[in-house]
């Protein structure tokens, strides 16, 4: 099979945990299916904290492109603080860089969240009044779009940000049955509006890929599969 390969990392939500209407509805195989790319999908539940043994693997795939989606495991389980949440997403996209110098990368910041989008976590390390506080999604997105901007800045001008909130929108947000992953409709909304972003006529990934048609109800369509 000689189409390019897309790898995406993430959490349930790229895993398309526990809604999806089945492994072939995740957000990534449907973007990859739209655009006739292959896949390899390692979103896992509550499992993406920018571990660099993560990166260390995907560094070394025959990958034509990434997309990475960041910061919600690390706001639902404190697993950072706002010291180390942009230092750890950099080493990650470093790292991966060591075997993928210029290949494509689409970091992708949190979607809708519910609650966590302005409530951080303060957490006790011994020291009275002075907190360790994990980042809101909010914060997170902020982060998420210096870090982009500063390694774009010294030279990365493969690294793009999708944001996440450009994903989901109202209404895939009034599809989550849980205020934090959506319903299978939901995900495979997300996997369109990925494709079209990544692999569209002006795509971040690989332009030109996917071509889609407005339907009559509005919607949009890919080409390929109607």
């Amino acid at each position: 099979d000689s189409r390019p390969l897309l790898v995406t990392y993430g959490s349930s939500i790229t895993q398309g945990m526990p809604f999806a209407n089945g492994p072939s509805s995740v957000w990534p195989v449907v973007a990859a299916r739209a655009a006739d790319v292959r896949v390899v999908n390692l979103g896992v539940g509550g499992q993406c904290h920018f571990d660099q043994v993560m990166a260390r693997l995907i560094s070394k795939a025959p990958a034509a492109c990434f997309a990475f989606e960041l910061g919600i495991n690390v706001h639902n389980m404190c697993s950072m603080n706002m010291r180390t949440f942009a230092e750890a997403a950099m080493g990650f996209i470093l790292t991966v860089r060591d075997g993928h110098p210029k290949t494509p990368i689409c970091v992708i910041s949190p979607i809708w969240g519910g609650f966590r989008e302005e409530q951080g976590w303060d957490t006790d390390i011994g020291f009275g009044a002075f907190k360790a506080k994990c980042p809101s999604l909010t914060e997170m997105r902020e982060l998420l779009k210096k870090l982009v901007e500063l390694l774009r800045s010294r030279g990365d001008e493969n690294l793009h940000l999708v944001d996440g909130l450009n994903l989901a929108d109202e209404d895939v947000r009034m599809s989550m049955p849980d205020d934090l992953h959506p319903n299978g409709n939901g995900y495979e909304k997300i996997g369109i509006r990925f494709a079209e972003l990544a692999f569209g006529p002006k795509g971040l990934l690989i332009p030109g890929r996917f071509q889609s048609q407005v339907g009559k109800n509005g919607n949009s369509r890919n080409r390929n599969e109607q």
